[in-house]
């Protein structure tokens, strides 16, 4: 293989560099994954908008640069909605509009962002910038990546939008998404101290018949996230079409948490316009991190997106949670399969399944809450190992690199374990589920309540997934290979 770490379910560009998903739309039959895009070359610079389609998530057709950096501006993050009303008159006929709403990056000095429109009259293959953009522009140097969505009981369009360097997020409503009134603004909170970026508001239901659920609000942060680089948090609360009010504690502090504990999830967004058949929102990330994103030792491209995950918001004595679910689901549409379920005597390890070289691995499995550490192995032909599993004594599940070598995991002052804390079901059971996919392992722990996901690039095949455990252990569970 001449490139061993490109993916397969995982969306790559052909060439150069990627970084934060834009735009995330399903219409026409397909699934729309914008991305910021450097037509020239494997590094970050030239911002534009890449695009690529996909009927089942899996499989992706790249489409090239939806929308290029022009002489005054990169193209910058934002969103995409489908404006079926034709609220902004962009439309013809009987077809709905795409209606890109994205930050315009003026290198100038002093430097200056601004929030800009552009449209697509042919299922997102063309767009004509709005002549008369930008729509919203407050002067200032840092603010930027509007999600823009409908909301219904208010009957009018919302856009959530960093206040970068404030440490805020602020929220504009319109009635044609081309003039825009402010609202409200949201922060300091959580995680602050460095830039903020790309920020999301949607609705996540607990699938219940009382149509409980939490209204949910993502930002990233660009340093000095849970992993120590970039990273995503989010808040639980409530939207009221003016203001986002965040759920606290008893002490009266603003409940956050993080979206994923590894070092290698930024930016993520969720689909507009998604199917009535399935109501969980649905999004994906960024599969990197600034500090070392440039160091990932893949050519003809760099950088790639996570698997995409549905969410499910859970009720519980602390609050709400949410949960992350692989979507499609890969054990349907794995080839190869191998039952797991067997009794495990502490001490030595055993080898649960072997591998075949050069697919990516799935696995799920279940076991009682152990009161001391459960660790799974994941061997290649090198020596390397990958280690996951769930400490009994501290309640956290882990993943550890230290034995994966130096080259295969490239961080400067790189941590080599990662841990989160998750609790075990109602059947007092601990649930992980794990994709390797070439240059990337992704961690759902607690029927994805805990996440944890990074990029690595192991020389060799992957061979083996085995276990050990300190005490007996009654595991089941499946892996699959596709």
């Amino acid at each position: 293989m001449t490139e061993p770490y490109r993916p397969r379910l995982h969306f790559t560009p052909r060439r150069n560099w990627i970084n934060d998903p834009n735009g995330l739309v399903w219409f026409g039959g397909e699934y729309h994954l914008f991305y910021q895009y450097n037509p020239f070359g494997d590094l970050w610079g030239h911002m534009s908008w890449g695009h690529a389609v996909s009927t089942d998530l899996v499989s992706w057709t790249e489409l090239g640069v939806a929308l290029p950096e022009t002489d005054e501006a990169m193209i910058f993050s934002g969103s995409v909605v489908c404006d079926h009303a034709n609220l902004s008159g962009f439309g013809k006929g009987d077809a709905p509009p795409l209606v890109a709403i994205y930050t315009a990056h003026h290198p100038t000095t002093p430097q200056r962002q601004s929030q800009c429109l552009a449209f697509s009259q042919d299922r997102g293959r063309t767009w004509t910038p709005y002549a008369q953009n930008p729509v919203l522009d407050l002067g200032l140097a840092h603010f930027r990546d509007p999600k823009v969505f409908w909301h219904a009981p208010s009957r009018a369009l919302i856009m959530v939008v960093a206040l970068s360097e404030a440490n805020q997020v602020a929220f504009f409503a319109s009635d044609d998404l081309k003039s825009w009134r402010a609202l409200s603004t949201f922060g300091p909170a959580g995680c602050d101290g460095n830039l903020w970026e790309c920020p999301d508001l949607f609705w996540v239901s607990a699938g219940d018949e009382a149509g409980g659920g939490t209204w949910l609000l993502k930002v990233d942060v660009f340093e000095g996230g849970v992993a120590g680089g970039s990273s995503a948090q989010l808040f639980t609360g409530h939207f009221d079409g003016e203001s986002f009010l965040p759920d606290r504690d008893p002490q009266g502090k603003v409940k956050w948490s993080f979206c994923d504990y590894g070092p290698d999830f930024y930016a993520a967004v969720s689909f507009s316009n998604l199917p009535a058949a399935d109501p969980r929102p649905l999004w994906l990330g960024w599969m990197a991190n600034h500090r070392d994103a440039p160091l990932h030792p893949t050519t003809p491209w760099r950088g790639a997106m996570t698997y995409p995950r549905r969410m499910q918001a859970r009720s519980g004595p602390s609050g709400w949670s949410i949960a992350q679910a692989f979507d499609p689901p890969l054990g349907p549409i794995c080839t190869e399969k191998a039952m797991l379920a067997r009794q495990v005597n502490g001490g030595a390890t055993q080898v649960l399944a072997r591998c075949s070289p050069g697919k990516p691995v799935w696995a799920r499995v279940q076991f009682a809450r152990p009161r001391q550490t459960v660790t799974f192995h994941l061997a290649w032909s090198t020596g390397a190992r990958l280690s996951f599993g769930f400490d009994g004594a501290s309640g956290l599940a882990f993943v550890d690199v230290s034995e994966m070598g130096q080259e295969a995991y490239r961080q400067p002052n790189a941590q080599s374990r990662w841990t989160m804390a998750v609790e075990a079901n109602a059947l007092d059971e601990i649930d992980l589920e794990v994709l390797l996919d070439a240059a990337s392992f992704e961690l759902l722990a607690a029927e994805g309540v805990g996440a944890l996901t990074l990029s690595l690039f192991p020389q060799g095949d992957c061979l083996s997934l085995s276990v050990e455990a300190k005490g007996d252990l009654t595991l089941r569970g499946e892996m699959g290979q596709i």
